[in-house]
């Protein structure tokens, strides 16, 4: 009876301690669309959103609804950027990217996403960072417009919507709305992938010690 009660108190401790092992960021297409992402005119687009989590984590796939028009589909890059001081994103904060992506041509928005490559930065928890399209140093004729998304309709972050016609993609022409429709999946950083007792896991542990240890001298 003992070894059960501790067993099940065990099992629930960890299931409320531990924190979340993946959380996907969904805005999805509900307003309009934006034109016309290119290597040769609007070269970035940009929407902010919040690290939602309860804990820092990492970008593994980066994803976005987009139409190509006109045809071909010109190479393109989904990454992560940080806030720039004042707000707006910062191109030389890049904390996760897709690499180069070759699209197929799409007379309708599809969602494509694609793998982080290489080691991508940690993101904060409750910290505002954004959801990037890029052609810069990219080349080729085409052009994408992408699925708009109304602001705060699934997340009240007020997230905004930022192009670059800079072709370094430094300088941008402030802030709109909708925002840019757009998915990103993160996960826990690989070093806090054992559970960790939060405050109500704490206070579990006391109690099953305690329970524990009555039932240990009733049976004696």
């Amino acid at each position: 009876m003992t070894r059960k009660v501790v067993r099940s108190l065990c099992v629930l401790l960890l299931a409320t301690g531990s924190a979340f092992a993946q959380l996907v960021i969904t805005k999805p297409p509900n307003s309009g669309e934006i034109a016309h992402l290119s290597p040769t005119g609007a070269y970035v687009y940009a929407s902010s959103f919040l690290n939602s989590a309860s804990e820092d984590t990492v970008p593994t796939v980066l994803g976005m609804w987009l139409r190509v028009s006109p045809a071909p589909a010109p190479p393109v890059r989904f990454e992560i950027w940080s806030e720039a001081t004042g707000g707006g994103p910062d191109a030389s904060a890049v904390l996760a990217t897709t690499g180069t992506l070759s699209l197929p041509v799409t007379g309708s928005h599809t969602f494509f996403s694609a793998p982080v490559t290489g080691t991508p930065s940690a993101l904060t928890a409750g910290v505002r960072y954004w959801f990037v399209a890029t052609c810069v140093g990219e080349t080729g004729p085409g052009a994408y417009s992408v699925g708009g998304h109304a602001q705060n309709s699934v997340y009240p972050d007020n997230g905004t919507f930022w192009l670059s016609h800079d072709p370094a993609g430094v300088i941008f022409s402030g802030n709109s709305r909708p925002e840019m429709a757009f998915e990103v999946t993160l996960e826990r950083l690989a070093a806090e992938a054992i559970p960790v007792a939060g405050p109500r896991g704490i206070a579990l542990l006391i109690v099953m010690v305690a329970l524990a240890g009555a039932l240990l001298i009733k049976r004696a």
